[in-house]
């Protein structure tokens, strides 16, 4: 029933069967989150999006979940991360943020003003931190309305960041309830004297890459101008694909650059780059959802629109990568399907540069394959170091105080710790829209034009690529060294 109510959206009256492939029928990534929202709601279990993929039809997923152990939760399937990548932060080391605990700003109540607001959502994380339900956090914690969670300063102006009271997969259910929420948090940016506001994560994927929201805001007075913060976001990738080229004294004409997920962000990025980097000698072009008709016409885009004339391999796949991008020695992530690249498949110094959330590699893999083997390189794609430290304010919600007492400030400071110089590209787009004509607010798909005006502006502020990192797990500089020098003398061997 599921499948058919989802897919009857787009098919109206035609019936779905049980041998039926749900990506055949014509489901792309939407599609595949709102059913993986509903059948975990409907069987009271996690689903992981791989399952879906490699059991995309009725029959083969009823026999997943009958053959499948229940799982009530998975701690630790990745793993604890290990010291030598953790920042372990003290006051002096944390000094540049500040926690202000549940009840300083009561529901926020009294808001601070800022220059720009970024939308977010409850963090998944959230749930086992807190040991509390999704609905007891939505109702105890936030009051079941958006709250301001975070405050970002820059030496450009202050960053408000307002989390809807919703986890990510709830953002595809009950548009309704969602553009309520949404025009909630707006009022409140307005109020906070917010000039502009992004839409981060998968709000600008459940509303039509933002164009929803345009919708919702249309008419009505005193409200900030929206982006969806992707023209930043791939200026921001691709501004940390040129940095780890860099660190590692590699050119990308010399590389085979397989992109994984060419949805809105995979195929901006993939043009930006192609627009103002050196070309790759080869390229994998790899999509979950896309079919080979719509793959071939990101390829044709390629040739006549930047008139890329090396070779391209274009994968359609459906469940598990095919062998070709493990021949890859750069690979783009940007899918939202977690786990897809096995990283114990991958060559001897391969690059990664992955700007999906999950990783779509398990990191875990990736620390042991780096620590064990210094041969594998990979970092986060949508973040940016600027040349001034960024002071936060986190506002604990009501509630949270048995988090602070049951962990200590140190540990939650430890939990939110990054380096303080860094920030996502899609937060810091609501402040960067606007500062100069070109610079203009985006919804819809993302024009090259928009991503290039990006990527200049960024270079001009003096922002760099981010040090090499993914979650929670920083690479150490040493670890870095050895790969350099491992992957040197591994050349040098071949040669």
């Amino acid at each position: 029933i599921i499948l058919a109510d989802i897919i009857g959206m787009a098919f109206k009256d035609e019936k779905v069967g049980i041998l039926d492939n749900f990506f055949e029928l014509g489901g792309d990534s939407l599609m595949a989150v709102q059913v993986l929202s509903e059948i975990s709601e409907a069987f009271n279990r996690e689903l992981p999006v791989e399952a879906f993929l490699r059991n995309p039809t009725v029959e083969s997923l009823a026999l997943y979940l009958d053959e499948t152990p229940f799982q009530e939760d998975k701690p630790g399937e990745n793993g604890p991360i290990p010291d030598s990548g953790r920042i372990d932060l003290d006051d002096s080391q944390s000094s540049y943020l500040t926690l202000v605990p549940s009840g300083s700003n009561g529901a926020n109540a009294d808001l601070p003003q800022v220059d720009a607001v970024a939308l977010a959502y409850i963090p998944d994380f959230f749930i086992p931190l807190s040991g509390l339900s999704k609905d007891e956090i939505v109702r105890d914690w936030l009051g079941g309305a958006p709250y301001l969670s975070n405050v970002y300063e820059t030496a450009s102006g202050r960053i408000g960041v307002i989390m809807l009271p919703r986890l990510g997969a709830e953002l595809y259910k009950n548009q309704e309830s969602l553009r309520v929420n949404v025009l909630q948090s707006l009022e409140m940016a307005s109020r906070m004297g917010a000039k502009a506001v992004s839409l981060t994560g998968l709000i600008p994927s459940a509303t039509d890459n933002g164009r929803r929201v345009g919708e919702w805001v249309d008419g009505l007075k005193d409200i900030p101008v929206i982006t969806t913060g992707h023209a930043a976001t791939t200026a921001a990738v691709v501004n940390t694909m040129a940095g780890l080229l860099k660190l590692t004294g590699r050119d990308m004409a010399d590389e085979k650059v397989a992109v994984i997920g060419l949805g809105s962000i995979g195929r901006a990025t993939l043009s930006l780059m192609l627009e103002v980097l050196p070309r790759p000698r080869e390229l994998i072009l790899c999509d979950i959802f896309q079919k080979s008709e719509a793959l071939k016409e990101i390829h044709a885009e390629l040739s006549d629109g930047v008139g890329y004339k090396g070779k391209v391999h274009l994968e359609p796949t459906h469940g598990q990568l095919p062998k070709s991008v493990y021949d890859a020695t750069f690979i783009l992530g940007a899918t939202n399907v977690p786990g897809i690249l096995d990283v114990n498949q991958l060559r001897s110094g391969t690059l990664i540069v992955d700007d999906s959330f999950p990783p779509c590699f398990r990191l875990i893999d990736a620390i042991r394959r780096i620590e064990d083997r210094n041969d594998i390189l990979f970092t986060t794609g949508g973040l940016l170091r600027l040349p001034e430290e960024i002071r936060e304010t986190i506002y604990l919600p009501n509630g949270s105080g048995a988090i602070l007492k049951k962990f200590g400030e140190r540990a939650l400071r430890t939990m939110a710790g990054r380096d303080p110089h860094e920030i996502t590209g899609c937060i810091l787009s609501s402040l960067l829209t606007g500062q100069r004509h070109e610079i203009r607010p985006t919804l819809g798909p993302i024009e090259l034009k928009d991503s290039v005006a990006h990527f200049k502006l960024i270079d001009s502020l003096g922002m760099e690529a981010a040090n090499p990192q993914s979650e929670n797990y920083f690479i150490p500089p040493e670890a870095i060294a050895r790969f350099r020098d491992t992957t040197a003398r591994k050349s040098a061997q071949a040669k």
